[in-house]
């Protein structure tokens, strides 16, 4: 009869031991994961908040934008493949042996450019071939290629007669 009990009661720890290490198991895991406000928190901590980065970004928007006003202002004429891209060229004669590319911009930007330009009485030329050579070709603050030389000067000298 002692033996019995003492197999019973062996047997209930047993089942008390397991049921309790899969209830701590979930207790410790359950405890891991974060809150809410501690998610919240610790993204705050990582990204910084989201005033600053709103603030952060429209400060870049701003220098980007002064940035491009200058540069359009720099430009002799605009090069455009209708509204994808707009390609800057500043010549003059005294200054330059041959036309310097100020900027190339496409999608928004070149939209926005082409917009700041016909504000600013700067000429605007639609020349797909020559917008999509100029952005493959050119790099920005340089002379045109010299296989672009000539179509370049032929809009050079159009603008000039207007």
């Amino acid at each position: 009869l002692m033996g019995q009990i003492i197999t019973y009661a062996i047997i209930a720890f047993i089942i008390v031991a397991v049921a309790d290490y899969f209830f701590q198991k979930h207790d410790y895991i359950k405890n891991l994961k974060m809150t809410k406000d501690e998610v919240k928190r610790e993204f705050k901590e990582m990204e910084g908040s989201p005033e600053i980065k709103s603030h952060r970004r429209q400060l870049f928007q701003e220098i980007i934008s002064s940035q491009v006003v200058n540069n359009v202002n720099r430009s002799s004429v605009i090069i455009t493949n209708p509204t994808r891209m707009a390609i800057g060229i500043y010549y003059d004669e005294e200054e330059t042996p041959l036309p310097v590319v100020t900027f190339k911009e496409q999608g928004a930007m070149a939209k926005r450019v082409i917009e700041i330009a016909r504000e600013k009485g700067i000429p605007v030329m639609e020349n797909v071939p020559l917008a999509h050579a100029l952005m493959d070709q050119a790099n920005i603050n340089q002379y045109i290629p010299s296989d672009l030389i000539k179509p370049v000067a032929e809009v050079l000298r159009v603008i000039q007669e207007l």
